[in-house]
């Protein structure tokens, strides 16, 4: 009987973990996902600048997705050159999934995963 309790028990916390959009990174960072409808897109890597995406979130308000510059020193690797190519994807009215590390102006992208156009 203990065992199936604890059992039970196990699986509502690996459920309510899944459930989770807001975690502490070992820094202090916030890591959050948001999902909800691109309104708005401002690509300005081809002059080296970055991206902003204005979203709408599904439970409502709006929230800034920011993605910084391709030119740095070091170039970036293939990690943030693969995301760059996940946010060109994205259109206004796609419906996506964004995670990345709350600040002071909005969402600094490490994933994005359009869902649907």
């Amino acid at each position: 009987m203990f065992e199936k309790a604890r059992l039970f028990a196990i699986a509502v916390l690996m459920v309510l973990a899944g459930c989770s959009s807001d975690s502490t990174l070992p820094g202090g960072d916030r890591l959050v996902t948001v999902t909800g409808v691109v309104t708005q897109i401002d690509d300005r890597v081809p002059v080296d600048g970055g991206v902003t995406i204005t979203l709408e979130l599904e439970g409502g308000g709006t929230e800034l997705l920011l993605f910084g510059s391709l030119f740095t020193s070091p170039p970036p690797g293939e990690d943030r050159l693969e995301l760059y190519q996940k946010i060109r994807q994205a259109e206004v009215g796609s419906r996506v999934r964004a995670t990345g590390i709350r600040g002071d102006r909005g969402i600094e992208l490490t994933d994005l995963v359009v869902l649907d156009n």
